[in-house]
């Protein structure tokens, strides 16, 4: 490689590149591995990446659209993720520049972090690569990453050395990867493992919403990370996400914990207006500052979240009520709203995997003054969820949102 790029900029849609680029969809694609998948291959070459910085490659490929099976194959075949890497340059992918670290006849770019040569390296592929014309298919990327030369430049001979060394590496570990992934998720496809056309538009997964700083111990509970990977919105870029859903994702990283582990005030720095009681931020004062921030408009004051299902709450903002058990399923956006024999809780859905055959399906909720401000609970047949909580709840039903604030 000849260039060093800067950070690397993200296309809220990404076009189709049947239709735009040429390239192959092993390598224009959204990610096919789960966050699990990537940090089990990082683990298997003893990768000095860490958990953060696996997170970061699979919102990376998500935003990018450059598939994480091709980008951990070329890592890999370079610097077994970044375990070989030139020393003290964070390249975990060997980018050559003008100025950098001399070694083995070239000199090699410099990052001062991991997630920063990740993100160069994306940038990379997605400008010179696959809009320049050299991403057609697995040789042709080859041919220009390692010698710097198109098929028409390389002789035959070549093109057989490098279809026999570089190309076979890389597929055999995209395909390991991919079996890897379908072994962790039965029955689902694939996509970019064959020559089929690739969408038009990356959507949007939860994912690719979730923060990539350092967050407080235990703000994400257990299983939320892979099931955010697997839960996609319709439509791509953030105008396909619900608004009360990218409002509580902005306001839960100001939430820390108290001595107990309840995550119950907001951090120094908090947006100004949102709510509390004295020092105690309550679901209920977490949620009300969504839909404030959300709207702009002042929500009702009620003491209880068991009153937010009794009251006149929905009448007053022209919410609807689902009741659980109906047989409808929450939608991302749907405020539940449990009740425990006390004041109740409610937090709210951000994203929805439905029940499949006799599988319970998944519901990733926000919310405050609990364990985790992003929790991971389970969806049964009738539309009713089912917190990991200790106590006995049960759900009352839904608060869904007028069109355009769900």
């Amino acid at each position: 490689m000849l260039v060093s790029p800067g950070r690397a900029s993200a296309a809220d849609c990404p076009s189709s590149p049947s239709t735009q680029t040429g390239a192959s969809a092993q390598i224009d694609h959204a990610p096919t591995l789960s966050l699990d998948t990537v940090t089990w291959a990082l683990n298997q070459r003893g990768s000095p990446l860490s958990a953060a910085d696996a997170r970061f490659i699979v919102q990376a490929s998500q935003q990018t659209s450059i598939d994480d099976a091709f980008a951990l194959a070329v890592w890999a075949a370079e610097s077994q993720d970044g375990r070989e890497a030139v020393p003290g340059t964070h390249n975990i992918g060997n980018i050559t520049a003008a100025s950098g670290v001399a070694w083995a006849d070239h000199i090699f770019a410099i990052y001062p972090t991991w997630r920063a040569g990740i993100a160069a390296w994306f940038q990379l592929i997605g400008q010179l690569y696959i809009r320049g014309g050299h991403a057609q298919n697995l040789l042709t990327f080859a041919l220009f990453y390692v010698h710097g030369l198109t098929p028409a430049q390389a002789s035959p001979q070549m093109q057989r050395v490098v279809e026999s060394g570089y190309v076979h590496t890389l597929t055999s570990i995209i395909a390991e990867l991919q079996q890897h992934e379908a072994a962790l998720h039965p029955g689902q496809s694939v996509p970019g493992a064959g020559n089929e056309t690739p969408p038009t538009a990356a959507p949007t997964t939860l994912f690719s919403l979730l923060p990539t700083g350092p967050l407080p111990p235990g703000w994400a509970g257990p299983g939320t990370w892979p099931a955010a990977s697997a839960i996609r919105f319709s439509g791509c870029g953030t105008s396909s996400v619900p608004p009360l859903v990218l409002a509580a994702f902005q306001l839960g990283v100001y939430l820390r914990p108290n001595a107990a582990g309840l995550f119950d005030h907001w951090v120094l720095g908090a947006p100004e207006g949102v709510r509390s009681q004295g020092s105690i931020t309550w679901d209920t004062d977490f949620l009300a500052s969504v839909v404030e921030q959300t709207t702009g408009t002042t929500f009702p004051l009620y003491t209880t979240a068991a009153s937010w299902w009794t009251g006149s709450l929905s009448q007053q903002l022209g919410w609807s009520r689902i009741s659980a058990g109906s047989r409808q399923m929450p939608r991302a956006g749907d405020i539940a709203i449990l009740s425990d024999g006390a004041s109740g809780a409610v937090a709210l859905i951000v994203g929805v995997q439905p029940p499949q055959a006799h599988q319970p399906g998944v519901v990733l909720v926000m919310q405050g003054h609990a364990p985790h401000v992003l929790e991971r609970w389970a969806l049964v047949s009738d539309g009713t969820v089912l917190p990991p909580w200790p106590f006995q709840t049960v759900t009352l039903g839904y608060l869904r949102p007028p069109a355009g604030t769900q």
